[in-house]
């Protein structure tokens, strides 16, 4: 299992790298990050017309874009986030929220 932090969480190649390599991880990412929510795509590229070169561009429209990791994390149900304790701090236990989402990056797309 990988884990990292959001300084490596915002290189697509470096999880690319680890996701090629077979791997499991858990990499933090900033909230600004798009990605496709759970069960959603991109639309596939247009239809070739026969002259210059075939289309590969994925594409997006208005019902079918990525939203950003802020964005769908606010949308999540409340039984998605668990609390974990994560250290004992000066005169109290530090305690943070969490939730496991997997989804699919639009930096490509």
């Amino acid at each position: 299992m990988v884990l990292a932090d959001p300084g490596y969480g915002v290189d697509g190649k470096f999880r690319e790298g680890i996701a090629s390599l077979g791997l499991r991880s858990a990499v933090e990412v900033q909230s600004s990050i798009a990605v496709w929510e759970p069960g959603k795509k991109p639309l596939p590229p247009k239809q070739y017309s026969g002259t210059g070169r075939p289309p590969k561009l994925l594409r997006r429209d208005f019902d079918c874009r990525p939203v950003s990791v802020g964005r769908m994390a606010q949308s999540l149900p409340a039984d998605a986030w668990k609390s974990v304790m994560r250290r004992e701090g000066t005169g109290r236990v530090l305690r943070s929220r969490f939730a496991a989402v997997r989804i699919r990056p639009a930096h490509l797309d």
